[in-house]
C-alpha cells in the first residue's frame, strides 16, 4: 500500500520513519516542504509541493499542522487539513487532529463526546475538523480524523526533556503533580498502520 505521509519531517513523522521501515505491507512516500533534515527513512521522498507527486497514493496520512509558538498562525491548520482533499478527491485521507479539541476535561474523552477547546490550538484543530466534515468530498473509504493525545517524546513535556531543557512540573499542595497518559512511539506507529490499512 502506497501511503503518502505529509509532514514526515515533524516529530511524529520521524517516529514513523523509524517504526515503519521494516513493515512490508506499507510503501510510504515521505513528504516534506523542505530538505528532509535528519530523515531516518530511505525509500521514496517528495520534497516540495504535493503537485510534484507523479503517482496517485492509495491513502494519504496528513500529519501537517501549525503548533503553538511565538509566530504561529494557527488558523493555517484549516487549509493544511483540506489540502490533500483538493489534490486527490478520490483518495482516502487520515488526518491528525488533537485531543486538545476536548478542552481541559475531568473525565475520559470519548469519540463523539463534547468538544470545548480552551486553547487557540484546540480551537484551530476543531475548526479544521469542521471544515473537513463540510468541504471534503466523499472519497473511496471517506476520511478519518485522529484526535491524537500524548505520544511519548513528541509532546511538549517529554519532548523538551529530550532536548536537554529544564522542565518544571507544577505541584499541588499535597506534593503530587498532574497526571498525564501517554502512548509510546512504537505502539503509536503500530496502531496508526492499522488505521491507514483500513482507510
Amino acid at each position: 500500500m502506497r501511503v503518502l505521509v505529509l509532514g514526515a519531517s515533524g516529530r511524529l513523522g520521524q517516529m514513523l520513519q523509524w517504526a515503519w521501515q521494516d513493515d512490508p505491507t506499507l510503501a510510504p512516500i515521505w513528504q516534506s516542504r523542505h530538505q528532509a533534515y535528519g530523515a531516518q527513512a530511505d525509500g521514496d521522498w517528495l520534497i516540495g509541493p504535493l503537485q510534484n507527486l507523479k503517482a496517485t497514493p492509495d491513502v494519504v496520512l496528513n500529519l501537517t499542522g501549525v503548533v503553538p509558538g511565538p509566530a504561529a498562525k494557527l488558523s493555517d491548520n484549516v487549509s493544511l487539513g483540506l489540502l490533500p482533499f483538493e489534490c486527490w478527491p478520490d483518495v482516502p485521507v487520515v488526518t491528525a487532529s488533537s485531543s486538545a479539541v476536548y478542552g481541559a476535561g475531568n473525565q475520559v474523552n470519548r469519540v463523539g463526546g463534547p468538544c470545548d477547546p480552551h486553547t487557540e490550538y484546540g480551537q484551530a484543530k476543531l475548526q479544521m475538523e469542521q471544515a473537513i466534515a463540510q468541504q471534503a468530498p466523499p472519497a473511496r473509504g471517506g476520511h478519518v480524523i485522529l484526535r491524537i493525545g500524548n505520544v511519548a517524546g513528541a509532546d511538549q513535556l517529554l519532548g523538551r526533556m529530550s532536548l536537554n531543557r529544564v522542565v518544571v512540573l507544577d505541584c499541588f499542595a499535597d506534593g503530587r503533580s498532574p497526571q498525564r497518559s501517554y502512548i509510546g512511539p512504537k505502539s503509536f506507529a503500530v496502531q496508526l498502520a492499522r488505521v491507514v490499512a483500513r482507510a
